[in-house]
């Protein structure tokens, strides 16, 4: 027989610590090297792996078209995401990609061993890499709020961040609306940390829905029945003044040829008067 030597780099395509696990076994070899000094052959059974991978890995990325979904299986997670084992060749499903609500880790939705569909984002056979996406096959949260609630609705959420300007609250559907600050009481509030704190759990009023912009408008206040505002003392009403009216007294006039005609008797009688005593 022929001694073969296979260095430890060359047994497996994977670094492997604790090599007697090998003894006994039967490997498909290459030849790498002839050493005639030493008449000992180098063999590598990595190349033979490798080839085997290659063949697959080209099987693989037949199936891979972007827009497309395939079906894989979890194998390890990371901090910034989820590698997919789609037969052969590995995608990535980040972490941004997992799930429309913002989670922590890959592990909060995902386990290692996990068989899921995913749909191809990206992908680039040069550079072997696979960006997948997983929450592009479910419903995007808005639209989902749209289908279940309407304007007028009464919802409960959690306060998720305070602002000088209102509040921003979280619904079921993994939606943010926000709170004016003019919404939050019937009393005049400062500053919604005043009233608010975040992770406290409330009910909110829908007021307004903008699919457009995406955006909605939330009430605290609106929950609540309006304080009626006491009633003003009606104040006694004051007697209108009496106008007062001066007229000119009317002569008629016959009453002043009369009285002008008596006025000149009077006169002359009193100068013949006069005239008879001289």
């Amino acid at each position: 027989g022929i001694n073969a030597f296979i260095p430890g780099s060359q047994v497996t395509t994977h670094y492997v610590k604790d090599l007697s696990q090998y003894v006994g076994q039967t490997l498909e070899c290459k030849i790498i090297n002839v050493d005639d000094r030493k008449k000992r052959l180098v063999l590598s059974s990595r190349k033979i792996q490798e080839q085997e991978q290659q063949v697959k890995i080209d099987e693989a990325w037949e199936n891979i078209n972007v827009d497309e979904t395939i079906k894989g299986t979890v194998q390890r997670l990371t901090d910034f995401g989820a590698f997919v084992d789609l037969g052969g060749v590995d995608g990535l499903i980040h972490i941004s990609d997992i799930s429309w609500k913002r989670i922590k880790h890959p592990s909060d939705v995902l386990n290692v061993g996990d068989e899921l569909e995913v749909i191809v984002l990206r992908a680039n056979k040069e550079r072997n890499r696979i960006s997948l996406g997983l929450k592009q096959l479910t419903k995007k949260p808005f639209d989902e709020f749209v289908e279940n609630n309407k304007e007028g609705d009464v919802v409960k959420g959690e306060v998720v961040n305070l602002l000088d300007f209102g509040a921003f609250v979280r619904l079921q559907e993994g939606v943010e609306g926000l709170v004016h600050v003019s919404q939050i009481s019937y009393d005049h509030v400062e500053k919604p940390s005043d009233e608010l704190e975040v992770g406290q759990e409330l009910d909110v009023k829908i007021l307004e829905i903008n699919p457009e912009n995406k955006r909605i408008a939330l009430s605290i206040k609106g929950t609540q029945p309006e304080p009626q505002k006491p009633e003003k003392k009606a104040e006694p009403k004051k007697a209108p003044k009496k106008k007062v009216s001066y007229s000119e007294p009317v002569y008629e006039e016959s009453d002043f040829n009369n009285s002008l005609g008596d006025l000149l008797d009077a006169k002359l009688s009193e100068s013949d008067l006069l005239d008879s005593e001289d």
